[in-house]
């Protein structure tokens, strides 16, 4: 059976290349750090809130 080279458009080629591209870099804030409250009861919603998060 013959091998079947299908020819490539240069569009497709083109678009190909486009995707590939690297994408340059936009600046951000980054992370923003925060806590909650560490007073609050360990039986209010918060107080489990914070609980579940610090012992990440």
């Amino acid at each position: 059976m013959p091998e079947y080279n299908k020819q490539q458009s240069n569009q497709y080629k083109e678009a190909l290349k486009a995707a590939h591209k690297r994408v340059a870099h936009q600046p951000h804030e980054g992370v923003l750090h925060g806590s909650i409250f560490h007073n609050s009861s360990s039986s209010s919603s918060i107080g489990r809130l914070n609980k579940a998060l610090s012992t990440v």
